[in-house]
């Protein structure tokens, strides 16, 4: 793999787009959703969209102008801090937005499972700098992988092609230098675990 190549799938592969990526497969490619019109699932997403991707990066920019972060990339840990913190508040916005409402369950649990996520990503950073795009691409196979289980159906090389992607985010941040191996290890295996537990463990009926 090439720095080239690496540096695309780390942005393709975003932590900030797994909450939009895990809707848009939940509304596509789930037999059981497919079945029905669902016309607001183009508000779910532009919630999820302005929530978790644009409210985040636009923190994060401020905080770049105001100098307390050198760059967007955020590669030097103890600079993490800030932009983890306002996320971590900016998730939980979001759930709370989003709980006891006409919302997907799926949803809902995936965004408290990205909201832990980045709490234990802010625990973590204040003494180590764990992989974020580790964290966020194993936690979208899990969650789905825990869709597809709890529902008993989905189409399954989706699932498999989210654990190759996962391994493939890995893979690039070490490509790019921007991690060790057991930070990427260690976040392969926190953001999986984390999500599939909410989605599995925490699944109500209906979908």
């Amino acid at each position: 793999m090439t720095d080239t190549v690496a540096r695309i799938i780390s942005w393709l592969l975003h932590p900030l787009f797994m909450c939009v990526y895990a809707a848009l497969i939940y509304y596509f490619m789930m037999p059981q959703v497919m079945a029905f019109s669902n016309q607001g699932q183009w508000v779910v997403i532009a919630l999820l969209l302005l929530t978790t991707v644009l409210l985040p990066a636009a923190s994060v920019f401020v905080l770049v102008r105001m100098g307390r972060v050198r760059s967007l990339q955020m590669e030097e840990q103890q600079q993490r801090n800030w932009p983890l913190l306002q996320t971590t508040l900016i998730y939980g916005m979001c759930y709370y937005m989003m709980k006891d409402k006409n919302i997907p369950v799926f949803i809902v649990l995936f965004v408290l499972g990205a909201l832990l996520n980045m709490i234990i990503a802010l625990i973590c950073n204040q003494r180590w700098k764990i992989s974020l795009h580790s964290i966020g691409a194993a936690g979208l196979a899990g969650g789905i992988a825990a869709l597809f289980l709890r529902s008993g159906d989905g189409p399954v090389w989706i699932a498999a092609l989210l654990f190759v992607l996962a391994g493939a985010v890995g893979t690039a941040r070490l490509q790019l230098r921007a991690h060790s191996p057991v930070q990427v290890a260690v976040g392969l295996v926190a953001g999986f675990v984390v999500q599939f537990g909410v989605v599995f463990f925490l699944w109500k009926d209906g979908f």
